[in-house]
């Protein structure tokens, strides 16, 4: 004996079964239903005849997979939403907390006295701003103190150099004044030389004709010894150890050039003042064109 057991799951009436099944199946003989034996259906044939009947799709693990993923992102989504919302309500909270504390406050008075707080916050930092502004003018006023120095020491070096360069154009300008006096020296000498050689060339022409006309007036005459026998005896001239060159006058002082006997260069010339001797030869006056000498108690005098 069959026992048979009602199924809670619903099986679809042909009214039920989708269209493509009437049209792809041909109609089949009626079968009496009470002479087929009845089992039990399982869960997945009774879900698989609600999806389709004998041609209803299979299923697959993907379906399940799809549908925890959305479960997910819907509580994820959710929990978002309410940490917003709760995020919003504590702001919303801790405002509500404030207002309530600054009117109570305002209520008892104490916001009365922040302007008076305020102020002196303000004469506090006024206070605090001199203060400020002085370390700063004394940072500023170290490095301008540095500043100085640095320049000080600058200009110290400059004053030095400029001495020195003034110290060395001195000794320049010196050195120039004393090449020129030497130059002034040298060409007041040469004027002299110049002028010397000038006169002893003169003097050279005038001894040269003196000598011409000594040697034609010594030729003795016929008759002259009668002549000389009756001349009075002179005194005896002595001959000079050097010769008269000519006679200068500086500075109002009068020397007589002389040129010592055996010498014939200019360099042994000599200047005489009167009072000075050479060769036991003392000069004692000299007037226009002679000069007296004394020579052993004698005057002589020498005349160009």
């Amino acid at each position: 004996m069959t026992t048979t057991t009602a199924s809670s799951v619903g099986i679809p009436s042909d009214n039920d079964l989708p269209l493509s099944a009437h049209l792809t199946e041909p109609a089949g003989p009626a079968i009496d239903t009470s002479e087929i034996p009845v089992t039990t259906d399982s869960s997945a044939q009774s879900a698989a005849h609600r999806l389709g009947g004998k041609r209803s799709r299979l299923w697959h693990p993907s379906s399940d997979r799809r549908s925890f993923i959305f479960k997910v992102s819907s509580v994820l989504v959710y929990c978002v939403l309410l940490s917003a919302v709760l995020f919003l309500w504590l702001t919303v909270r801790q405002q509500q907390i404030q207002l309530t504390t600054l009117d109570a406050a305002f209520r008892s008075g104490q916001l009365q006295t922040l302007p008076d707080r305020m102020q002196a916050i303000e004469d506090r930092q006024q206070q605090f701003v001199p203060k400020l502004q002085g370390e700063k003018w004394q940072l500023s006023l170290s490095e301008q103190e540095q500043r100085l120095a640095a320049f000080e020491q600058q200009f110290s070096t400059l004053l030095t150099e400029v001495r020195e360069t003034q110290a060395a154009t001195a000794r320049a300008v010196a050195r120039q004044d004393e090449t020129g006096m030497k130059l002034d020296a040298v060409h007041k000498a040469l004027t002299e030389q110049t002028s010397r050689i000038d006169t002893l060339a003169s003097w050279k022409d005038t001894w040269s004709k003196r000598t011409v006309a000594t040697a034609t007036k010594a030729t003795p005459s016929p008759g002259g010894g009668q002549s000389a026998a009756k001349k009075p005896s002179k005194p005896r001239v002595i001959k000079p150890p050097f010769t008269l060159v000519s006679i200068e006058r500086r500075g109002g002082q009068a020397y007589a050039v002389i040129l010592p006997a055996g010498n014939s260069g200019w360099t042994q010339l000599r200047m005489v003042s009167p009072g000075e001797s050479l060769s036991g030869w003392m000069l004692v006056n000299i007037s226009g064109n002679q000069a007296e000498f004394q020579v052993n108690g004698q005057a002589q005098r020498l005349t160009l």
